[in-house]
C-alpha cells in the first residue's frame, strides 16, 4: 500500500461497554459524535460491541472478534457496572481482566482507556458501592501494568455535584433511578472521555466554515 493511500485510511476506534453507558445513543455514541464535530476533516470507522448485559468475562471471550480484528486506534471501554449488578467476586474480576489486558497488548497495538461506573453510583447501596470501590482498584492496577489509560471519575463526579448543588436553577442529575447515567451523565463522561485525548486530537469545537464570497462581513444586529 503506497504511503499516500496509507495516509487516507480510516482511523479505528472501538468502544466496548455494558448498561451504565445507555448503550443506544449513550456515552460511546455521544463520543464518536463529538469527535466527528470537532474534526470533519478526519475520516473516522467507529465500532460499537455494546450490549446490556455485558459482564468482563464476556469482553473477554468476544476480544479476538469484536477488538483484536479490528486493529483499533483506540478503544474506549466502558466496565464494570453488570458484574457489580451480578455480584461478580473482586478476585474474578480482576483475573479475568488481567488476561483481557494481555490479550490486548500480545496481539493488539492499540491506545487503550478505560472507565468505569464511580462508588457513588451505587449510593447508598453500600455494598455495591464497595465493590464498585474495589473494581476500580483492580483496573487501576492492570492499566499501570500495561501502559493503559483509566478514567477515574469519583472525584470529577464529586466535585461536579458539589458545584451544581449551589445552584438554583436548573439542575441536571448525572444518574438515573436504577444507577445507570441520566442522559446529561452521559453526556459528562462522554466529555471526560474526549478530555483524555486518546487520539492524540486537540478537544476544541470544530471550525466554522469559511464565509462565501457572497458571504456579509458580519451578521446584522450584531454587537
Amino acid at each position: 500500500m503506497s504511503e499516500a493511500r496509507e495516509k487516507n485510511r480510516p482511523i479505528p476506534v472501538v468502544f466496548v461497554g455494558d448498561a451504565w453507558w445507555g448503550v443506544e445513543n449513550g456515552v460511546a455514541h455521544k463520543v464518536a459524535h463529538h469527535l466527528l464535530l470537532q474534526h470533519p476533516e478526519l475520516d473516522f470507522l467507529f465500532r460499537f460491541a455494546l450490549e446490556e448485559q455485558y459482564p468482563v468475562s464476556r469482553i473477554v471471550a468476544d476480544c479476538p472478534r469484536i477488538v483484536i480484528s479490528q486493529q483499533p486506534q483506540a478503544l474506549v471501554c466502558g466496565i464494570g457496572f453488570t458484574d457489580i449488578k451480578l455480584g461478580t467476586p473482586v478476585e474474578d474480576f480482576a483475573r479475568t481482566l488481567g488476561k483481557f489486558a494481555h490479550d490486548l497488548v500480545s496481539k493488539c497495538s492499540t491506545r487503550v482507556v478505560f472507565c468505569a461506573p464511580p462508588k457513588l453510583t451505587f449510593s447508598p447501596d453500600e455494598e455495591r458501592a464497595e465493590l464498585a470501590r474495589r473494581y476500580g482498584s483492580a483496573i487501576s492496577h492492570v492499566c499501570s501494568d500495561n501502559g493503559f489509560d483509566f478514567l477515574k471519575l469519583e472525584r470529577q463526579c464529586e466535585e461536579f455535584i458539589r458545584r451544581q448543588s449551589r445552584h438554583s436553577g436548573t439542575l441536571y442529575p448525572l444518574r438515573m433511578g436504577d444507577d445507570s447515567l441520566s442522559p446529561f451523565g452521559q453526556m459528562f463522561v462522554a466529555h471526560s472521555i474526549l478530555r483524555c485525548d486518546f487520539l492524540g486530537l486537540r478537544w476544541e469545537p470544530a471550525p466554522l466554515p469559511e464565509p462565501g464570497p457572497d458571504a456579509p462581513d458580519s451578521a446584522e444586529g450584531g454587537s
